[in-house]
């Protein structure tokens, strides 16, 4: 995705060729694909508040933060 670009809920997503990421990562999403379905917010009791992505893949839970955006792109766009 684009800088700036934020995913849509019900979209499909897909792993970008090419970036270095984790193992388990890499792993979890090669050759499948993850449905956007919101995000997760954290408020912290020290004020600082945490917004995670949530994927829908392979029928798990996912949770990413904000960079994890770079490395995906939409499977069909419907917009």
């Amino acid at each position: 995705m684009k800088v700036g670009e934020h995913p849509v809920v019900g979209e499909l997503y897909k792993l970008k060729r090419g970036w270095s990421l984790a193992m388990d990562v890499r792993k979890s999403w090669e050759n499948r694909l993850g449905m956007y379905v919101g995000e997760s917010i954290i408020n912290r009791d020290d004020g600082v508040k945490i917004t995670n992505l949530v994927f829908l893949l392979n029928g798990e839970i996912r949770l990413a933060d904000q960079s994890f955006l770079r490395c995906i792109e939409v499977v069909n766009e419907t917009r």
